[in-house]
């Protein structure tokens, strides 16, 4: 998952498929690919993502709602 976490990041225009891959990193149950996938939520800057990253905010993980701030 982390791979496609990053090659969606790399693309210069994101799919749906891209953005279902990133959102699902941020629920996944590994925290490296959590913090990778809410770090890539907010270098996408859209106004669209932030209701994902202010979940992300309250997550129980301080490593966590760190990337997501």
């Amino acid at each position: 998952m982390r791979l496609g976490i990053i090659q969606a990041e790399a693309r210069a225009k994101l799919s749906g498929l891209d953005l279902l891959v990133i959102k699902g990193g941020a629920r996944s149950n590994d925290i490296e690919t959590v913090r990778l996938a809410v770090r890539t939520l907010g270098r996408l800057e859209r106004p669209s993502q932030i209701p994902e990253l202010l979940l992300s905010l309250r997550h129980i993980l301080p490593e966590v709602r760190v990337e997501a701030a």
